[in-house]
């Protein structure tokens, strides 16, 4: 009875038992908070399906799917394995470890689900990597063209030509053998 007499001891209490009500309380707010920020968003995204996600492109480690029109789209980051949601070009829900497991869920359906447009159907120019919907068909046809240059060109070895020079003579080179040749004269 003597800490009840103590007026000292009686402040510290009250302030132990202020501290641990209003930390009970933040706590509290801070639950609710990141539950209206992150949480009800996320429920109604995965909810909703894979069939409201359509692929839009990839450019370098990041993957854009629209859902709800234009104005609405998920960026997966495939190298850190996070999703950020955006309206316009706003940022309005991102990975976070408080929700990690849903977060998780989302992006593994998400990329499962888009595996092929995502790893598959991509050209690299220049080490960096872009959805094959990214380039225009005549971007493309010019690429495959100087890849199939390239083809050409590793057919050939100048040792093998010179040696079939020597063994059969010039005229027994085909056009694409003369072509490397004067290629490779410059």
């Amino acid at each position: 009875m003597l800490i009840l007499e103590n007026p000292y001891y009686m402040l510290i209490l009250g302030i132990v038992i202020g501290v641990y009500g209003y930390t009970a309380l933040l706590n509290y707010e801070n639950k609710k908070w990141y539950k209206e920020k992150y949480k009800i968003p996320l429920d109604d995204l995965v909810s909703r399906g894979l069939d409201i996600y359509e692929f839009s492109r990839r450019q370098g480690d990041f993957v854009t799917l629209a859902y709800d029109g234009d104005t609405k789209s998920i960026t997966l980051n495939i190298i850190e394995k996070t999703i950020t949601v955006f309206h316009g070009k706003k940022a309005i829900l991102f990975s976070i470890n408080y929700y990690q497991k849903e977060f998780d869920s989302l992006y593994n359906s998400l990329e499962e689900k888009f595996n092929k447009e995502i790893y598959i159907d991509i050209i690299t120019i220049d080490n960096y990597i872009y959805s094959k919907n990214m380039i225009s068909e005549q971007v493309l046809e010019h690429l495959n063209e100087l890849d199939a240059e390239k083809e050409k060109e590793k057919i050939f070895e100048l040792d093998d030509i010179l040696d079939k020079i020597h063994n059969e003579g010039i005229a027994s080179l085909s056009d694409e053998e003369n072509d490397f040749l004067e290629r490779e004269s410059r």
